[in-house]
């Protein structure tokens, strides 16, 4: 099954259109003119031509062949999805694969030219190319048209142009015009006249918007153009209310609103209103916007609010704690529903689990949508890292299944990002050796501490030593930034074995996903997900005063106890998989009965050897003094991170614990999670 079923009509129509423009090659990249990462369907071009789905990829078509480019996570995706008889798959990053530049240098005839459309390429990626083809007598020249724009003129999808929403002070914790003072600063310590924000979350962080133009994300299209003086917004003015266009006209009276298409035309008018002043732009800036401006008054390097948003206001940090208890309590739920449906025999598929899970998120509050579509994977679909199940690939979740499911919302307060491994009957000792194996490597990468700014690809092994060591590995990062009801996927810095000269090494209040995994084609996925917050560590000792960090765990979700081959499992690892879960619950959370049950059993006391209760044997009631029908006490206010709880019955509920955890875990911590 290949999902561009016309695909040869559509590569004959664009090979017509490549020959009236004078072009032996085209470049079809995956994105949009802002870099994002999920495409609005109006602009999946690469997902057009070639069926393709993946959100990482750039096809290359010829007059006779058509290749397209993908990393790891999609490799699975790709065979099944591109017509081999049309589509040659390059699996980028392996021996022997020649990169876009050099395939073309060896392929295109001398004397033709490549093209592509400026606006889908960014100025980095457009020197690069052009470097590497000129090296050799050929050139990358912009097509006036976009050639695929032509060929899907009848049936293209419109762009969405929903209404923007002003994300309140309560959310967002500090002012547009706060903000705007910020970023002036930065450009005048630069020397920049001028800032292009072409990013969309870039935009949206300092208009303090969101909106739902692009799918999984709380952005809408827009540039913003800052001077010294100015302040100018284009976005199609049909999305704003006149209630958003009169608060920013109150707060920042210089903002000018103009419509998404007029960036060119006043880029041209910023650029000829001095003679030498400088424009600062990031890397990923079109180039069709930056062949605007002479070479010699370029700026390019991250924006100023590249690091500003990455880096966590105090609000945003709260924001976050309660948003990720709330999205745990819907996970929970989820699977407290999902496992007797498939123990049952109840016919669950991997798209009936996801919209179920949804429909679980959807209650919570400050609910917005999906901050990504769910990896719901079972059995082998679980080998397929950005696996999304698809009517004709939609799998039932069976028993004897390993389940990987990778999911996350956007809340006004935060966003979302988690994957579970688990698994419903019994597992292999191997695949329970594989599960530990990760799991292993995400709590090491936890619990590392490490100097101040250092960068993400020199933690990344603490992720992948137990893999290493039975000589197994995984094929994708380990994490990536997230934004505050922004981005799932955010920089500038990442978490990985590759370092990018971009990164500006960690910093407190980072957000940031710990994903290791492991998988095997054609058997079974594992990947463990969880968010953490980049700290401040006080330890004996500070070498050059350079300052210490560490990671804080937010995610409440329990680990497949079956999947846990206890014998690898030291006992400060068995205390962290117990003291890290959730032991009190609010009622105001929502929690029903089977959830709560389902929670108690999946965080009973561990030791090397595996579960030290009989979680059937004691009832929660027996272990914590608050049901979730009981009232909290009025000091529980959600998003502190630590609280005891000190009624007697609560002490003497310690007291069970420690003992049950003697004489492996000496102390059990109890977290009182305060919620609203």
């Amino acid at each position: 099954m290949y999902l561009a079923a016309n695909s040869t009509t559509i590569l004959e129509s664009l090979r017509a259109l490549m020959t009236i423009a004078n072009i032996g090659g085209l470049i079809v990249p995956s994105g949009d003119a802002h870099y994002t990462e999920f495409i609005a369907e109006c602009h999946e071009r690469r997902a057009f031509i070639s069926g393709f789905t993946g959100s990482a990829g750039t096809a290359i078509v010829t007059q006779t062949e058509a290749l397209l480019w993908t990393d790891g996570r999609y490799y699975l995706q790709a065979e099944q999805q591109l017509d081999p008889a049309l589509w040659t798959l390059m699996k980028d990053g392996l021996a022997g694969v020649p990169s876009q530049s050099q395939w073309l240098k060896d392929n295109i005839p001398a004397g033709e030219s490549v093209g592509v459309d400026p606006t889908l390429y960014s100025k980095a990626q457009w020197d690069n190319m052009q470097r590497e083809l000129q090296s050799v007598g050929k050139s990358l020249v912009p097509t006036e048209n976009n050639l695929v724009d032509e060929v899907w003129s009848t049936d293209r999808p419109p762009c969405a142009s929903d209404p923007v929403i002003e994300l309140g002070i309560e959310f967002a914790g500090i002012r547009t015009e706060e903000k705007l003072k910020n970023v002036r600063k930065e450009m005048a310590d630069n020397g920049a006249a001028a800032l292009i924000v072409a990013e969309l979350d870039e935009v949206a962080w300092l208009l303090n918007l969101r909106g739902s133009d692009i799918p999984f994300s709380a952005t809408f299209f827009a540039y913003v153009l800052v001077t010294e003086t100015n302040f100018h917004v284009f976005i199609n003015q049909i999305q704003l209310s006149s209630n958003i266009t009169d608060t920013l006209r109150a707060n920042v009276p210089e903002i000018q609103f103009h419509e998404y298409t007029d960036i060119t035309r006043q880029l041209n008018e910023t650029v000829h209103s001095s003679a030498d002043s400088k424009i600062w732009f990031n890397q990923n800036t079109n180039y069709a916007l930056i062949n605007l401006i002479p070479a010699d008054r370029q700026i390019m390097k991250l924006t100023p609010i590249a690091l500003m948003k990455a880096i966590k206001n105090p609000t945003e940090v709260d924001g976050y704690r309660k948003a990720l208890i709330r999205d745990a309590a819907a996970l929970c739920e989820f699977f407290a529903w999902l496992e007797p449906e498939i123990s049952s025999g109840a016919v669950v598929t991997e798209i009936s689990a996801a919209q179920k899970l949804v429909s679980f998120r959807s209650q919570r509050e400050n609910f917005f949508n999906e901050s990504f579509p769910a990896i719901s994977a079972a059995g082998p679909n679980g080998a397929v890292i950005h696996y999304m199940p698809t009517p004709e690939t939609d799998r039932r979740i069976n028993p004897n299944d390993m389940y990987l499911l990778d999911s996350g919302a956007l809340y006004k307060d935060g966003t979302t990002d988690i994957t579970r491994t688990v698994h419903f009957g019994v597992p292999t000792e191997h695949q329970k050796d594989c599960y530990t194996r990760v799991l292993k490597g995400q709590i090491a990468l936890t619990r590392a501490i490490f100097p101040n700014r250092m960068v993400g690809s020199r933690l990344d092994s603490f992720a992948r030593q137990f893999l290493w060591e039975a000589g197994l590995d995984y094929a994708h990062g380990t994490g990536h930034g997230v934004g505050s009801f922004l981005n799932v996927h955010e920089g500038p810095f990442s978490l990985g074995s590759g370092h990018s000269s971009l990164d500006p090494g960690f910093r407190e209040n980072f957000f940031t996903s710990n994903e290791p995994g492991y998988y095997e084609d054609g058997e079974f996925g594992i990947r463990l997900e969880n968010l953490i917050r980049v700290k401040n560590v006080s330890l004996d000792h500070n070498f050059q005063n350079r300052g210490f960090l560490g990671f804080e765990d937010l995610t409440f979700v329990p680990y497949e106890h079956k999947l846990i081959n206890f014998s690898l499992i030291t006992t400060d690892e068995a205390s962290f998989i117990f003291l890290s879960f959730i032991h009190r619950y609010n009622k105001r959370l929502g929690w029903n009965d089977a959830a709560y049950d389902w929670l108690f059993k999946a965080t009973v006391p561990l030791n090397q050897n595996g579960p030290i209760q009989d979680p059937t044997s004691t009832t929660p009631s027996d272990l914590t003094s608050t049901s979730p029908s009981e009232t909290p006490s009025s000091s529980n206010t959600e998003g502190s991170s630590s609280e005891t709880p000190s009624s007697s019955t609560t002490s003497k509920a310690n007291e069970q614990r420690t003992n049950l955890m003697l004489p492996m875990i000496p102390v059990v911590i109890f977290k009182a999670l305060k919620l609203v």
